[in-house]
């Protein structure tokens, strides 16, 4: 069990029931919402770290500064734990640079939190205990478009990009089309696996910005 005691209230909670949302809130730039339902199974506690909406890593001395739009601590028992993080994209080959800085950033974040809770100071002793526990993590990226090609007819469809915003290279498309992310750090590749979730548009919505919505169970 993660000790709260040690963190700021600010840095992470745990959560009350089995579901969250998350959301990626861009009604006033540029007029979509994209909202997250998120049901938990398999744990015996879930902790969530704070996202503030500055989108800047919580634990300052990182070298990583972006922070992913959602990080979960699973307790699946005693020894045992998974981090899940969550970064959501309209258009995700748009930013394909930044994800998986981002989702790094997540994982870090979890893991220094994880590293920390589970140090026990003996009463009279000036020695430090820490438990082992394994740690295994998740990477999600949400998306309302993935950009991958598909057959129309006899021909082929590129990928939706943003206008302004920087093509990707066709080798990191490749690997998004494959699940997977990466970038480059300090002369190393750093690579990611990840799953993909896709957004669908609120056949609900009365409003003059666009809504997106996806449910999954993590």
């Amino acid at each position: 069990m993660i000790n709260l005691d040690y963190f700021d209230s600010n840095l992470v909670k745990k959560l009350d029931n089995e579901k969250v949302f998350i959301s990626e809130d861009q009604r006033r730039n540029q007029k979509f919402i994209m909202n997250l339902d998120i049901m938990f199974e398999d744990y015996q506690s879930v902790y969530q770290l704070v996202e503030n909406g500055d989108e800047k890593t919580k634990i300052k001395f990182l070298s990583l500064k972006q922070f992913p739009d959602g990080v979960f601590i699973k307790e699946v028992n005693e020894n045992e734990y998974e981090i899940v993080v969550i970064e959501l994209k309209k258009t995700a080959t748009s930013h394909l640079r930044k994800i998986p800085k981002q989702l790094h950033s997540g994982i870090l974040n979890a893991v220094s939190l994880l590293n920390l809770s589970v140090i026990g100071f003996p009463n009279n002793s000036p020695q430090i205990q820490q438990k082992e526990i394994n740690i295994r993590y998740k990477l999600y990226v949400g998306a309302v478009e993935h950009g991958e090609t598909k057959s129309v007819g006899k021909g082929l469809t590129a990928p939706k990009f943003i206008p302004g915003r920087i093509l990707e290279s066709s080798n990191e498309k490749q690997l998004y089309d494959n699940n997977k992310v990466s970038y480059k750090d300090k002369g190393k590749t750093i690579e990611f696996c990840i799953e993909k979730l896709r957004f669908i548009e609120n056949s609900l919505n009365y409003t003059d910005y666009e809504n997106y919505i996806c449910e999954a169970i993590i």
